[in-house]
């Protein structure tokens, strides 16, 4: 009786890790999202891209790396959330929290028409 009461407790602890291994694995999906910038709220953590007919959530924090991306050249150059415009072309990396897009990098472009 005690072995047996000890392979369900070793049951229970395999199962529990498990889960919460398959549960970090799902939560660090990497992403990728792209589209015109829509809009950003005052205090400028989430930002709504357009792709066609569907708007998009991309959250955006300190550590969110941001390049610029000019007409005239491929290089990019080391921005900032400041220079974000309504319209702008937004690409950004970074891990999915459900339907939104937890940004590490973003690259803003001029307007695209899609």
């Amino acid at each position: 009786m005690r072995r047996f009461s000890k392979l369900i407790a070793l049951g229970m602890v395999l199962s529990l890790a498990l889960s919460v291994d398959a549960a970090e694995i799902q939560k660090a999906k990497m992403g990728r999202l792209s589209g015109n910038v829509r809009t950003f709220n005052q205090d400028k953590t989430e930002v709504t891209v357009r792709r066609g007919t569907t708007d998009r959530i991309v959250i955006v924090g300190r550590d969110t790396k941001f390049n610029k991306q000019s007409d005239t050249s491929s290089k990019a150059t080391p921005s900032s959330i400041e220079e974000l415009r309504e319209s702008n072309y937004l690409t950004c990396t970074g891990t999915w929290e459900g339907p939104k897009l937890a940004a590490t990098s973003c690259t803003i472009s001029s307007p695209k028409q899609r």
